[in-house]
């Protein structure tokens, strides 16, 4: 029997015969270093029947006779990344953003929202009404799960990203052929402009639940239904799209630009693993404290904005 253990982290895969105890100590590291709850959930054993496995095997070739099944993009998980050969590269605000001093919003009412600590400081109703989704958000009463959503999406328009002809839409379910099979991927929300999908967002609730391998799996979708769009508006298929993605979580916003290939595309319809790496590119917001919701704290409404503001630069129409 063999083990490898996969840090959803890094993605990085190291080949053991036995589970040392330097993992654990590697895991807390981790924990400490990233200051995320779920990053501990983020790593996974992988346990495969090989009877000419030897020590000397290589985590790669192992993972090349990873075998993936037909699923949903909601159901993807850290297994798929594995069997299609993808890696997310953790970055900097710097390699990330170009820059390290990110330039505070100026809008008015984003201004407002980032020194109004309660709904009865706000000064104008378009800032009472973002406090209000934090207010449900914070509160975690039943039948308003889906209040981390709106307070983005509110403040992706705050913020001008649906300027002309963008739409902001939710539940948009894309079409998703997996190992041959029709399925169908589904974030929370999209940035629009026509058919063409410009940006996704998905909120997952527990930090058992790793959002991020089914916004890869939205964005993989998403280069597929954007080409078959293409020539209608008169354009040729792109063979690399890539897509600006946020994902939430209780603590925290992840920023991603996730580039699709055709290859890949391909093989995650055909369910064959792909020859070359898929690297997606991920920045963890450093905030000054981490607790639920991650935009409670004035300080931490900051640099949350500050980092939607810069994400715009990553919008291609």
């Amino acid at each position: 029997m063999s083990i490898i253990v996969w840090c959803g982290l890094c993605s990085t895969a190291q080949y053991y015969r036995q589970f040392p105890n330097h993992v654990i100590s590697e895991l807390k590291h981790l924990v400490n270093h990233y200051h995320t709850p779920f990053a501990f959930h983020q790593w996974h054993l992988l346990v495969l029947h090989s009877a000419d496995t030897t020590t000397s095997s290589s985590a790669a070739t192992l993972m090349e006779h990873f075998k993936p099944t037909a699923k949903s993009g909601s159901d993807w998980t850290i297994y798929e990344l594995i069997a299609y050969n993808i890696k997310v590269i953790q970055q900097t605000k710097q390699e990330f953003f170009g820059a390290n001093d990110l330039p505070v919003p100026s809008q008015p009412t984003v201004v407002s929202f980032m020194t109004s600590q309660l709904r009865e400081d706000a000064p104008d109703e378009a800032t009472r009404k973002l406090l209000y989704f934090l207010d449900l958000e914070a509160n975690g009463m039943a039948g308003f799960r889906a209040a981390p959503q709106n307070l983005v999406a509110r403040l992706l328009e705050t913020l001008g990203y649906d300027s002309v002809g963008r739409i902001i839409f939710f539940q948009r379910t894309i079409p998703f052929l997996t190992c041959g099979v029709d399925s169908v991927a589904e974030p929370d929300f999209c940035l629009l402009k026509d058919s063409t999908i410009l940006l996704m967002v998905l909120h997952r609730r527990s930090p058992l639940d790793d959002p991020e391998p089914p916004i890869i799996a939205a964005a993989i979708a998403a280069y597929t239904e954007n080409n078959k769009h293409r020539p209608h508006y008169g354009y040729t298929p792109l063979p690399a799209i890539t897509f600006p993605a946020i994902t939430l979580t209780d603590t925290n916003f992840i920023f991603y630009k996730i580039t699709v290939t055709d290859e890949l595309s391909r093989a995650v319809a055909l369910g064959i693993y792909p020859a070359t790496k898929t690297e997606v590119i991920r920045y963890v917001p450093v905030l000054p404290s981490y607790p639920h919701p991650p935009m409670y704290p004035l300080k931490n409404r900051v640099v949350l904005l500050a980092c939607l503001e810069a994400f715009k630069q990553f919008i291609e129409d």
